[in-house]
């Protein structure tokens, strides 16, 4: 009896990633091998080199790989959040690849990408693993997060009440005591003792929570007011349980990005011309464009 089975060959994609400090290009064959290059900018407060970086990497990645660019079946772009001008950066280069050589785009977001990296599967609402809450520095001493948990119900509000949500889609922009203490209200102590916090802006979170009293990464021992510990029937140390992950490597970070890369082409979930990147709030340029627009109103009477 002849078999049905038709053995489907690896996509090959190119993947990058710039809404963060680490600049990162992989690159996956049609034999499955993953090629990686990153970049990340020295602690002389220079800041992001992405726009000098992005096109010396790639071109790097393809020399090691004996791979040429016209060969790739797609193009996978990080869409954040993170670092706005990287963003544009990253996925300004991937458009224009895409267009001159006539290949799909796909786009990916940060925390997906980060949870594959941890060995976490992470696809919609398909999430495996203990709560996993991952965390980008957004700068304004603000955070960017997403709590991933099992596909299953938890617990959302206080004790007393008996209301439930998923929480593999809650995203915020929040400074990390907001965010911590949103946390507490919403899923309770039992819940948050068994969480792993990971991603670029962990040890900084950690380091803020503590009020900058303890060596980054360390975990600080949270106070709660009456109300919340009567609430929550937790008490004020249970953050002593939290666990801090070890941030995966590059190569597990190119994994991750060649990973949802790679599904989002073989569903066919192209880009449109007109997609962009995630943006959990407005750039500093918007926000003062804003603010003249308010003032000429007022002066006008409007």
């Amino acid at each position: 009896m002849e078999s049905n089975n038709v053995e489907v060959k690896p996509a090959r994609i190119l993947a990058i990633s710039g809404s963060n400090e680490l600049l990162l290009s992989a690159l996956q064959d049609e034999s499955g091998r993953s090629f990686y290059r990153g970049h990340e900018p020295k602690p002389d407060g220079q800041g992001f080199q992405h726009n000098e970086q992005l096109v010396g990497l790639c071109e790097s990645l393809f020399a090691e790989a004996k791979f040429r660019v016209q060969d790739v079946d797609a193009i996978g772009v990080d869409l954040g959040p993170g670092s706005f001008t990287g963003q544009r950066i990253s996925l300004s280069f991937a458009k224009g690849l895409s267009l001159a050589l006539a290949k799909p785009l796909v786009g990916f977001g940060t925390f997906c990408f980060w949870a594959h990296a941890l060995g976490r599967h992470a696809l919609g609402r398909d999430y495996r693993g203990d709560p996993l809450l991952i965390l980008i520095d957004g700068r304004k001493r603000r955070f960017y997060a997403k709590l991933f948990v099992e596909d299953s119900p938890i617990r959302s509000g206080r004790a007393s009440e008996h209301t439930w949500e998923r929480a593999w889609e809650r995203t915020w922009d929040l400074s990390s005591k907001d965010l911590w203490h949103l946390l507490l209200r919403q899923y309770g102590a039992e819940f948050l003792s068994g969480l792993c916090i990971s991603g670029p802006g962990a040890p900084l979170f950690l380091e803020e929570l503590a009020g900058g009293n303890r060596a980054a990464g360390e975990l600080p021992d949270l106070e709660i007011d009456a109300l919340e510990a009567d609430a929550l029937e937790a008490d004020a140390d249970f953050g002593r349980n939290l666990r801090l992950c070890p941030p995966p490597d590059r190569a597990a970070l190119a994994s991750g990005m060649l990973k949802l890369a790679g599904h989002k082409y073989r569903a066919q979930n192209y880009m449109q011309a007109s997609d962009g990147p995630l943006y959990l709030r407005k750039s500093d340029a918007e926000e003062q464009r804003d603010s003249r627009q308010v003032d000429t109103d007022l002066k006008k009477g409007i």
